[in-house]
C-alpha cells in the first residue's frame, strides 16, 4: 500500500493544463482517486501523491483525468511506488528518464540495484545472473558484504541477540528483504539463529536443525523451569537429536536425563547466583549442576 507514485507519461500533453500541487483524478485498476501532481519540468514524469493508498504494481498502467470532469489529461505507466528519500530523488529521477520505451523487468531490477543493492525477483530468472539470489529478493555482492559489517558492528557494540525488525529499524532496509539476507548469513555461518533472534557467529543456528529436533526444542522451551525430561519422550530419533542439541549449543544436559533451553539455564544460573534462587532443595538437579557449572568455568 502506498500513498505515493512517480508515473512516466506518454506525452507532454500536461504544460498549460495542469499546475504543480493540483488536484487531479488517477485511475488503475479498479481503483480511482484524487491526488496531488508535481510534474517535472522538462520531463514526461509526474509524481502523484493519492488522496488514498492504493496497491499497485510497476509498469501498471494508469490514466489521469481534470479534476470536476472527464477529459482525459494524459496516460502512463506506474514507474516508481512509494516515498523516495532525498538523497536518492536525482539518482532515481535519471535512471527513470534514461528507461527505453518499453521496459522490462530488468530495468526495474537495474533500478534497485542502483539505487538500494537489492529488488524483487522475477518469475523470470534471466535477470538474475551476478546477483546473490536470496528467497524472493536480489542483492548486489557489494550491498551484502557492507550491510553484514554493519550488522557485525551493531552486535559489537550492543552485546545483544537481535531479532530481525529490530536489525531493521537499525539498518533501514526493509524487514523482508533483511529477513531474507540474514537467512543467506546464517546459512554461510557468519551468523547464528535462535528462534526469532539472531548474533554473531556460528554453532547455534535453528533455521539449520531437523524437524524433529526442532520439535524437541518447542517442547524444551514450552517446559520452561521444570526442564525437559527426556525419557519420556517418544519421538523416534529423540536421544541423536537431543546429543546434537547439546552439543550446537541449544540444551544444557542435567541428572535424571533432564534437559534445559541453553538461554533458560543461563538466566537461571545467574539468577541463583544472585540469590533469588536459594530455595530451591540442596538436592536439586539444577542446583548442583549450576554450583559444578560455575566452579569448572
Amino acid at each position: 500500500m502506498t500513498n505515493d507514485l512517480i508515473v512516466r507519461l506518454d506525452s507532454l500533453l500536461f504544460e498549460n493544463k495542469c499546475r504543480n500541487n493540483s488536484e487531479v483524478e488517477v485511475a488503475f485498476g479498479t481503483f480511482n482517486c484524487l491526488a496531488k501532481i508535481f510534474v517535472f519540468k522538462g520531463t514526461n514524469l509526474a509524481r502523484l501523491h493519492l488522496n488514498e493508498s492504493a496497491c499497485c504494481f510497476w509498469n501498471q498502467r494508469a490514466l489521469l483525468i481534470q479534476h470536476g470532469g472527464s477529459r482525459i489529461l494524459n496516460c502512463g505507466a506506474i514507474v516508481w511506488c512509494g516515498p523516495v528519500i532525498k538523497q536518492h530523488r536525482t539518482k532515481l529521477y535519471e535512471l527513470l528518464t534514461a528507461m527505453p520505451e518499453h521496459p522490462t523487468w530488468e530495468d526495474y531490477v537495474m533500478i534497485n540495484m542502483s539505487l538500494y543493492g537489492y529488488a524483487k525477483r522475477n518469475q523470470d530468472e534471466a535477470n538474475e545472473f551476478g546477483y546473490l539470489t536470496c528467497r524472493e529478493w536480489l542483492f548486489t555482492e557489494e550491498f551484502s558484504t557492507h550491510t553484514f559489517s554493519l550488522i557485525e558492528s551493531i552486535f559489537n557494540q550492543e552485546h545483544i541477540d537481535l531479532s530481525a525488525n529490530e536489525l531493521s529499524s537499525k539498518l533501514q532496509i526493509p524487514v523482508d528483504a533483511l529477513s531474507a539476507l540474514l537467512e543467506h548469513l546464517s546459512n554461510e555461518g557468519k551468523l547464528r539463529q535462535a528462534g526469532e533472534l539472531f548474533s554473531l557467529g556460528t554453532g547455534r543456528n535453528e533455521a539449520q536443525l531437523s524437524p524433529i529436533a526442532k520439535q524437541i526444542l518447542t517442547k524444551m522451551n514450552q517446559a520452561g523451569k521444570q526442564g525437559y525430561e527426556a525419557e519420556k519422550e517418544k519421538i523416534p530419533g529423540a536421544q541423536k537429536e537431543l546429543r546434537n542439541l547439546v552439543r550446537l549449543g541449544f540444551a544444557v544436559p542435567l541428572e535424571g536425563k533432564i534437559y534445559y533451553e541453553k538461554n533458560l539455564y543461563m538466566q537461571l544460573v545467574t539468577e541463583m547466583i544472585e540469590g533469588w534462587y536459594w530455595m530451591l532443595d540442596s538436592q536439586s538437579p539444577m542446583r548442583r549442576t549450576a554450583l559444578g557449572y560455575h566452579a569448572n568455568t
